[in-house]
């Protein structure tokens, strides 16, 4: 998604969308501060990329819940990547108000395209506890 440059009021910019589904059913995204806060790292077979970011989750159209979240994606010479990060619910419809404040969880592969501009894929696991 970032190819398309969009940016929130915030300034940062949509980088993954993801349809979700289990307690959940509808749209996530992640909107990344750009530039991220820490530089890309290289390590001896691959990179390590940071991230800071605001999570939503949209079900019919409509704000559900909202956080932030930081961590890392590690990229190992020509395999797939690993995203890995931790934050927390920071607003919540009505009916989910028992939510704000807890932790959340993301985690799963980061499989990397061949088509220009770059694509990413993956399934992955987002948990509130």
């Amino acid at each position: 998604m970032g190819h398309l440059e969009q940016l929130d009021d915030a300034g940062r910019l949509l980088v993954w969308e993801a349809n979700i589904q289990g307690a959940f059913t509808g749209t996530m995204r992640w909107w990344f501060v750009n530039p991220s806060p820490v530089p890309t790292t290289t390590i001896v077979d691959g990179s390590v990329s940071y991230y800071e970011a605001r999570w939503e989750i949209w079900s019919k159209g409509e704000l559900v819940l909202a956080g932030d979240s930081a961590g890392k994606t590690v990229f190992r010479q020509g395999a797939a990547g690993i995203w890995d990060g931790n934050g927390v619910v920071t607003e919540a419809r009505p009916g989910f108000n028992m939510l704000l404040g807890k932790r959340i969880y993301e985690t799963g592969p980061v499989i990397v395209g061949s088509n220009p501009p770059v694509s990413y894929a993956g399934t992955g696991m987002f948990v509130i506890y």
